[in-house]
Parts: C-alpha cells; sequence; structure tokens
C-alpha cells in the first residue's frame, strides 16, 4: 500500500469512528477519544462547568425571565401561573416599541398586556409625549393602548409605570415618528447585517454658504440587533479628501465594524467631499450629531433593521481630519459619548481631548511616524500621566480591555493607521458597548491540566451586559453538535476529548449568538496557535472560522489556543510541539508580533519542534526572522501551482498567493517542484501555504508530512 493510501485509510477509520459517535443528542457523556463533555457532563444541558449551569436542554436558548417583547405581548403565562400559586404578581415586558408612523399620519399606538394578579387594582403613570388608556381588564391581566401624543419628526421614549398593591412593573415605551420625505433606500443584505447609503436632510451638507452639496450618508445594521435595550451608535467622521464609496471600502470600515460584534449601527456621513477641510457643515452645531442620529434610527426602524428606536451610548470615531468634528460633537452634540477613537488625527483641539481623557471614560488615539500627530500625542500622554492617569502605549487587546486610555504608536502608515491589525474593530470591540445577541465570544484557548482528563476552556466577551450566559457545544466529528453546558463565566472545565465551540445566550433572547471559532482538544503533545485574524482583504471573508479545530484534528494529539494568549502568556509548558496558523495573514495583519516572536524565538532556542504553515509567511515576514528561526528564505509570492502532495489547495477557501521558500532542506514541493516547505535541524518547518485551506484527506497527508519531518 502506498503512503497516500494508508493515509487515505487512516482517514476513513478516523471519519467512520467519529460517525460511529452520533450526533449526541440523545446519548450519556462520550469519554475519551470519543467524545467532549464539560466536567462530568451526564447529557446535553446538564453539565457542570466550574460556573452556574441551567440545564435547560440541548439547543434551548430561552433564558429564564425573558418575559418581554417589543410587541407588548407579555408571553408570561408560565410566569403569571408560577406567581399566583405564591401570592400577587404583576408581570410583563420590558420594552414597548409602538409602529413606526410618518408625520402628518395617525399617531402610532399599540396593545400593552401585562399579567395581573388583581387587574382591577392596578393603576399607572405615563410617561411625557405618551398616552394609555384601559382597553381591557380581564381575570389575571389588564390592557393598555399606548398611544404616542408628540407630532414629530422625532424619537421620543419614557418609562410607563404600572402598580397593584405595593408591585411596581416597569415598561419602556419608544416610538420613531419620520419625516414624509424620509428616504426609502435600497438596502444590501448579507448574513453579518445590512448597509445602505441615504440622502438626509440632518447630512452635513448642504449647509450655508459651503460649497459642498453631497448629502449622503452610509448606515450599517448588523444582524440580530437586541429588542429589549437602546441601539448605540459608532459616528464616523472621514479625514480629507474622502469620498465614501472610496474612502469606506478602503479602510475595510464596514466589516471591521461588523467583526466587532457591538450591539450597534454604524452612521458614516459624507463631509467635504473630496476636499481637504474637516468642516462637518451642520454636525459642528449645537445638536446636529444627535439629530442625523434620530433620523438614521428612525429609517432603520421604519425598514425593520433595528427592533428598538432608542439611541443607546455613541463611540466618535475619526481619521486624519476628523478629529475638529469629534471635537465638536463632545461639546454640545447632544449624545452620550462612551468612546473617542482617534486614528493619527491629534492635529489640534487639544484641550477638547485632555479634558476627555480625564473624564474617566474611554480614549484611544493612534499615530505613525510621518502622519504628523506624534509630537500632539507625545504631549498629551506626559500630560495624562501628569493627571495621574494611566495610559496604555502598547495596544494589546489584554491592555484594551483592562484599560480606559490608550495611545498607541503604530508603524503603519497614515493611511493605514485605521485599518492594519484590525485597530478599528478591536478598539470597538473593547469600547465598553455592549456586544449584540448575535456576536459570538472570542475564544482564548485551551488549557489542558497535564492529567489528561480535563482541560481549561477560556473566552473573551467584552461588555457582555447583565444576564448573559455562555452555551457551550462540543462535536465528534464537526457536523454534529451538541450543548453540554450554559455558564455564567466565561471558563468551562472540559472531559474527554473533541470539537468545542460557544455560543452566547443573552437573557430576553430565544436565540444564541453565531458559533465561535472551533477549537479542539485531542490531546496534550501538540499545540496549534491559531493566527489566522484577517477576515478583510484577503481570502477568507467571516471573522469565525474552524481552521484550529481542523488542524488539531489532523495531528491527532493536540489542543488549540489564540495567538493572542502565546502574546500574553507564551506558550504552555508540557508540550512536544508547535503547529502555528497563519491562514493569509499578510504585511498589515502582522504575521508575528513582538510578543509573539518572542515566543518562537523562546521555544526553538530551546530546542523545541515548530510547523509555521501560511501563505505569505514569506512575503510577509521579516527576513532575519524568518531566516533565523524558520530557515526560510522568500523567494517568491505566488507558487503557480495549488496543489501539494498531489492533493489540492484552496478547497477550504481560496489560495490564490502560495510562497514560493528557499532554505537548507527541502520538506515539500508544489506539483511543478517550485519549494513549498523547508526545514531546519530536523525539527523546525516553514510552509509558504495555509494547509487549512486542504479538504480533510489532503490536510492529514500534508499535516503528516510536515509532523514526520520534525518528529
Amino acid at each position: 500500500m502506498s503512503a497516500r493510501a494508508a493515509l487515505r485509510a487512516m482517514l476513513a477509520l478516523l471519519l467512520l469512528a467519529s460517525a460511529a459517535c452520533g450526533d449526541g443528542d440523545d446519548s450519556g457523556p462520550i469519554d475519551g477519544d470519543g467524545g467532549l463533555d464539560v466536567d462530568g457532563s451526564d447529557g446535553a444541558g446538564d453539565a457542570d462547568a466550574d460556573a452556574d449551569v441551567a440545564p435547560d436542554g440541548a439547543g434551548d436558548a430561552d433564558a429564564d425571565g425573558a418575559d418581554g417583547g417589543s410587541d407588548g405581548d407579555a408571553d408570561a403565562d408560565a410566569d403569571a401561573d408560577a406567581d399566583a400559586d405564591a401570592g400577587p404578581y404583576l408581570v410583563g415586558p420590558a420594552v414597548l416599541a409602538l409602529p413606526y408612523a410618518r408625520v402628518g399620519e395617525s399617531a402610532p399606538n399599540a396593545p400593552l398586556v401585562v399579567r395581573a394578579s388583581d387587574p382591577a387594582a392596578v393603576t399607572f403613570d405615563v410617561p411625557d409625549d405618551f398616552a394609555a388608556g384601559v382597553e381591557a381588564r380581564g381575570v389575571d391581566s389588564i390592557t393598555l393602548r399606548v398611544t404616542a401624543t408628540y407630532l414629530g419628526p422625532g424619537l421620543r421614549d419614557g418609562i410607563l409605570t404600572l402598580r397593584q398593591a405595593g408591585f411596581v412593573h416597569e415598561v419602556r415605551v419608544a416610538a420613531a415618528i419620520g419625516a414624509a420625505d424620509l428616504d426609502e433606500p435600497a438596502w444590501d443584505d448579507d448574513v453579518l447585517g445590512d448597509e445602505a447609503t441615504v440622502h438626509l436632510a440632518s447630512a452635513p451638507f448642504p449647509y450655508a454658504s459651503a460649497p459642498w452639496t453631497d448629502d449622503r450618508v452610509l448606515i450599517v445594521a448588523p444582524s440580530g440587533l437586541a429588542a429589549d435595550r437602546p441601539v448605540d451608535v459608532v459616528l464616523h467622521y472621514h479625514g480629507f479628501n474622502a469620498l465614501l464609496d472610496r474612502t469606506v471600502p478602503a479602510q475595510h470600515l464596514v466589516a471591521q465594524f461588523l467583526a466587532a460584534g457591538r450591539n450597534a449601527i454604524l452612521v458614516v456621513p459624507q463631509g467635504p467631499a473630496n476636499a481637504p477641510s474637516g468642516d462637518f457643515g451642520k454636525l459642528m452645531l449645537a445638536g446636529g450629531p444627535r439629530a442625523l442620529v434620530d433620523d438614521v434610527v428612525a429609517l432603520a426602524y421604519r425598514d425593520a433593521m433595528l427592533p428598538f428606536p432608542v439611541v443607546g451610548r455613541a463611540v466618535l470615531t475619526e481619521h486624519s481630519g476628523g478629529y475638529v468634528a469629534v471635537a465638536r460633537a463632545l461639546d454640545g452634540g447632544g449624545l452620550d459619548v462612551a468612546a473617542v477613537h482617534l486614528f493619527d488625527g491629534l492635529y489640534g483641539e487639544v484641550s477638547a481631548f485632555q479634558a476627555w481623557g480625564r473624564s474617566g471614560a474611554v480614549f484611544r488615539s493612534d499615530y505613525t511616524a510621518s502622519g504628523g500627530t506624534m509630537a500632539n500625542n507625545l504631549d498629551l500622554v506626559d500630560y495624562l500621566e501628569g493627571a495621574g492617569v494611566a495610559v496604555d502605549s502598547a495596544g494589546r487587546d489584554a491592555d484594551l480591555r483592562a484599560g480606559r486610555v490608550s495611545i498607541v504608536y503604530t508603524g503603519f502608515s497614515h493611511d493605514q493607521s485605521i485599518w492594519a491589525e484590525r485597530v478599528f474593530e478591536r478598539w470597538l470591540a473593547t469600547s465598553s458597548l455592549t456586544p449584540s445577541p448575535a456576536s459570538p465570544p472570542e475564544l482564548e484557548g485551551i488549557l489542558p491540566a497535564g492529567d489528561g482528563a480535563s482541560a481549561t476552556l477560556r473566552w473573551h466577551d467584552p461588555g457582555a451586559p447583565a444576564g448573559r450566559s455562555w452555551v457551550v457545544e462540543t462535536s465528534a466529528d464537526g457536523a454534529s453538535w451538541r450543548e453540554v453546558a450554559r455558564v455564567a463565566t466565561p471558563s468551562a472545565t472540559l472531559t474527554g476529548h473533541g470539537l468545542v465551540r460557544v455560543r452566547a445566550a443573552d437573557e430576553a433572547s430565544s436565540e444564541l449568538s453565531r458559533p465561535s471559532d472551533t477549537y479542539a482538544w485531542w490531546g496534550d503533545r501538540w499545540v496549534v496557535v491559531d493566527g489566522f485574524d484577517r477576515h478583510y482583504g484577503g481570502s477568507w471573508d467571516r471573522p469565525e472560522h474552524d481552521f484550529c479545530g481542523r488542524v488539531a484534528t489532523a495531528l491527532g494529539d493536540a489542543f488549540c489556543i489564540s495567538n493572542e494568549q502565546v502574546a500574553d502568556e507564551g506558550l504552555p509548558a508540557g508540550i512536544a510541539g508547535v503547529f502555528w496558523l497563519l491562514g493569509d495573514e499578510s504585511v498589515a495583519d502582522v504575521t508575528f508580533d513582538a510578543g509573539e516572536r518572542a515566543a518562537v524565538m523562546a521555544w526553538v532556542g530551546g530546542g523545541g519542534r515548530l510547523i509555521v504553515s501560511g501563505s505569505e509567511v514569506g512575503y510577509a515576514t521579516d527576513a532575519a526572522f524568518l531566516s533565523a528561526e524558520l530557515g526560510a528564505t522568500y523567494v517568491a509570492d505566488d507558487s503557480g501551482s495549488y496543489s501539494v502532495l498531489g492533493y489540492p489547495l484552496g478547497v477550504a477557501y481560496p489560495e490564490d498567493y502560495p510562497d514560493v521558500l528557499a532554505g537548507d532542506l527541502v520538506v515539500l514541493t508544489y506539483d511543478n517542484d517550485l519549494t513549498a516547505a523547508v526545514g531546519r535541524d530536523g525539527r523546525v518547518v516553514g510552509a509558504g501555504f495555509a494547509v487549512e485551506t486542504l479538504a480533510d484527506d489532503g490536510l492529514l497527508a500534508v499535516v503528516g508530512a510536515l509532523r514526520g519531518y520534525v518528529e
């Protein structure tokens, strides 16, 4: 039997064993290599994960207490029955959103149903701009008809309070009345969200005698926004010489915003079109930013792009010359600002940003060598530190999560300062805004206990609101998944072996978030480092993937951790080898940052086995580091051949530019005989292609060949 045939036979046996495990939906715990559970789980949805576990059953995403709904139907019969057994009760929805209306149309109204043990005794207080009357009193409920009384246009909300014999129940009611001529755009939809470019009277221009007349505003609304809380806003001011349809794609703003996963909408107004000016017209006026945001929220609510038309907190972002408009928005813009992010834009208005940096809110600013903001940023660091404010200068994810103020040097260009290393996305994800119900957590990694019997899975979910929990799902084959635990803290103790992912569950949502990345724990010998974060400008276009889990499965005795964990904590102890995935991360993604380079140098210097795989590893990695640590030299950016060992690359996602490398020992070649992977000292391999693009049989063969060299 040939080596390739033997590898295919091994894969068939692996898949057969996985299939024999079943889908796990109605099985008990699967120990050993057949499946993964959480700390002794005796079935899906019944587990102890070193945290509070609510055994609601596999796949049941309903959270206790989720009795609200924007349509006013309390849907709380079970709660009412339970309360009736215990005594008096008064229960109902937490929010009520009235239907959208245009100026001049009938006033928007909707019913509000509240369960009550004594409906005749219920009284209520109505907020300004609304009226309510009793429509019906039943045996165990009261129905109010709530109506907006303002003429519009605009947004209104307030608290309607109901009382009964010492019980109080509050409902936040909201209405949106739009202008009669509010634009009706066509929305471009995507699984992660929808976007539209609209014409609005509240846009910066036309205004007074300014020469610009472009009244366009870009709106991006993520899928799955929360129905039970206000929608936050990210208001972005572009720099000089910008046009929406050119600048937004070039800076990857939409992809970064959606990947940040906040319960927010993105608003990008067209400022001075293609001009060297920071004048944002009507947005420079008191209340101008709020007027624009109100129009955007009303329009998005009308078009069913968001479920609850109440404006929450705002993050103000800018690039380059947008700084003046941000400073004006801080002084009378009418928004509840949570954070300010300047991307190589601290050219002036320094006193406004000094005050903001002292305020205790989130403030971030980056600067480049040649952008012209370095001196102001360094002076601001001195000023804030002199005022007792801690200033982070590293900008690592851990620092962003922990701190409030970051002023960071970036080695990229002025134009790249807003998108290289996903900086707009990463800052926004840690800006104190809450995640949307659809946004998954970010896996940190799996940490084996060292006994072969248990491991700890950790993740991050910045800004998680009260009541948000996490569902741990496991699989033997990556196709059939089962819920094994619902936990209240961002970690879980794993037992057994298999694939694992995590979803978020908001208290008031009946839906789970998208799945996180898929990781795996099949053993403790090898660690697979998930260093592939790029999801725009390359071949892979989604924030989450299963690549680390697939490669760990091909290795067979491996577990997964993130590159961020390595940068923060180093490589785990007790391992025999490291398999580092870079995907198609390139220059602007930084294949190895300073912390990662230090970890690799320490590992290789100590005699460790290392395999690095990435289609831009030669092109994008520092040549000295590439040579010293991997024993490789970059030759060409495109091999012109897209298969290795006869297996095609580019199956999982396109592999369009695999690197050609050179070194002392050729480990693998492309099928045109150019060098695909080189080895050093019998223990280090650098591969110029992304192994995870292979189909499962090819992945098993190629990973086996790479591992065979280092072992």
